[in-house]
């Protein structure tokens, strides 16, 4: 299957990223934050238009809240945690549509459970040593950190052959682990050239990696 919307819409995000990115030292500026909305907003717009049914529909819905998120956390501080239901609600969405597209039954490989019960232990450790750091953000936080967990997990249960998904999920918890270890604790050196490539890549390859899964030619 193939849209003549996928390549507009993917080189609008690709070159909306890149600019955003070279753009940091002057953040914020006129214009950024439309200018990060355009990075994933288009990934959503190519889910709905080349993919149908409610797979598509899930799956854009979980890239337009990622790409909410994203500006309103940059639009204003004091809207961080509507930033971070953006980004809950988006999780959940993933969650729901990797799970219903899982293999049934489902047989996971030594490899696979083992990284499911890393991240379990990753999970814990992260919140008791960033909870306490949180303060009133507390209950939010513990709620968004199970999330973005459960997202990782059901990636890793897709078992998609070719794991973009999953390799998408990891970039997406290890860009979200650095940003919170910088906002709450302490700054994580390089933090500027982890935290948008690791998010933008995540979120790319999980879209790509989806839609090639269901014969959505990425190019």
């Amino acid at each position: 299957m193939f849209s003549g919307v996928t390549k507009p819409l993917l080189w609008i995000s690709l070159a909306a990223s890149i600019l955003y990115f070279a753009t940091q030292p002057w953040h914020p500026f006129t214009g950024s934050v439309a200018l990060k909305g355009l990075c994933i907003a288009p990934l959503a717009l190519l889910a709905w238009r080349t993919l149908p049914g409610r797979d598509g529909l899930l799956l854009g819905l979980a890239l337009a809240c990622g790409s909410l998120g994203d500006v309103l956390i940059d639009w204003r501080a004091a809207l961080f945690p509507a930033a971070l239901g953006a980004f809950l609600i988006g999780h959940f969405i993933y969650i729901a549509l990797f799970w219903r597209n899982r293999p049934k039954p489902s047989r996971l490989d030594p490899l696979e459970k083992s990284l499911i019960a890393a991240l379990c232990l990753f999970a814990v450790v992260m919140s008791v040593y960033l909870l306490p750091a949180t303060g009133p953000l507390a209950p939010a936080v513990a709620m968004y950190m199970g999330a973005l967990t459960g997202m990782v997990i059901s990636a890793v249960a897709l078992r998609l052959p070719e794991r973009w998904v999953m390799a998408g999920a990891l970039l997406f918890l290890v860009s979200d682990t650095v940003l919170a270890i910088s906002k709450f604790m302490a700054p994580v050196p390089g933090r500027e050239w982890i935290i948008w490539p690791a998010y933008y890549a995540g979120q790319l390859f999980i879209a790509a990696g989806f839609l090639r899964s269901r014969g959505v030619r990425i190019p």
